[in-house]
């Protein structure tokens, strides 16, 4: 997994899909692979919580 402060890095680059009302939308299991968080949902769920 990337350390903390290599986060906004990374999600600085992330785009995501435009739906109805002009919002983007980024699936968060699309967010933790970038972050290369593991397969163990514990570990994802207790990243994703941060």
């Amino acid at each position: 997994m990337l350390e903390a402060d290599q986060w906004s890095r990374v999600l600085a680059n992330v785009t995501g899909t435009i739906v109805r009302g002009g919002s983007e939308r980024v699936s968060s299991n699309r967010l933790l692979d970038l972050l290369g968080v593991g397969d163990d949902p514990v570990l994802r769920q207790k990243v994703a919580k941060r």
